[in-house]
């Protein structure tokens, strides 16, 4: 009896929650019909959301992560530029990621500077130059993103388009790390286990070894025996 109530609330939650979403979407797609640039971009969102890949809604994702993004919204371009990269709703095109990153980037986008910053620095979608992507990655690590100091401080340990410097390298690890990302988590961890950069400090790497195996990290999954 308590297990088939249980079930019934759990049933009546879902229906709430759907009705919720469903005039919610209403809503955005009036807002998003009438020209409305945030709407759009965030009815791109629902869709994408809610979308298995390359499904149609994948396709109505990008329909109105285009509209945003045409009036220089500038998350709507850094969505277009994911579309292109990820190749979600069938159309894998590294060079049209590019030119809707930079133009992202170009307004501040921390995480499209990151993106065009790995573009720039593989050679995909234009030409190679680690130079610019130094400075990407520098733009967006200093807005605080957490991908944009881990490719930077990736790139001073390898000496790539910038001088090697460890210790630049691990403190932009550490701050990788701090803000969430579980490779920055995992290379802060080995930089204290190695003493590279910074004080070794095998108890401080540990912590740091969990905190990136309890994302999934692999390798600091392997570091911990699990």
């Amino acid at each position: 009896m308590k297990k088939n109530l249980i079930a019934i609330i759990a049933a009546i939650i879902v229906l709430v929650f759907s009705a919720a979403f469903a005039a919610d979407m209403q809503e955005t797609m009036r807002l998003a019909e009438s020209g409305d640039a945030d709407a759009q971009f965030n009815l791109g969102v629902m869709y994408l959301n809610n979308a298995p890949q390359n499904s149609l809604d994948d396709f109505e994702a990008k329909k109105w992560f285009l509209a945003a993004a045409e009036q220089g919204h500038p998350r709507a371009q850094m969505a277009m530029g994911m579309m292109y990269k990820t190749g979600r709703s069938g159309e894998q095109d590294f060079a049209k990621a590019a030119e809707w990153y930079r133009k992202a980037a170009e307004q501040g986008d921390a995480q499209a500077q990151e993106n065009l910053g790995v573009l720039l620095r593989d050679g995909k979608g234009v030409a190679q130059d680690h130079a610019a992507a130094i400075e990407w990655f520098r733009k967006s690590a200093d807005q605080g993103n957490p991908d944009g100091q881990l490719n930077l401080g990736a790139a001073y340990f390898n000496g790539e388009g910038v001088p090697r410097d460890e210790v630049k390298a691990t403190e932009l690890f550490r701050l990788s790390a701090e803000g969430g990302n579980a490779i920055g988590q995992f290379n802060y961890g080995l930089m204290l286990e190695r003493g590279i950069g910074t004080a070794q400090d095998k108890a401080a790497a540990i912590e740091w070894f969990r905190k990136a195996a309890a994302q999934g990290h692999s390798g600091a999954r392997s570091k911990l025996g699990q």
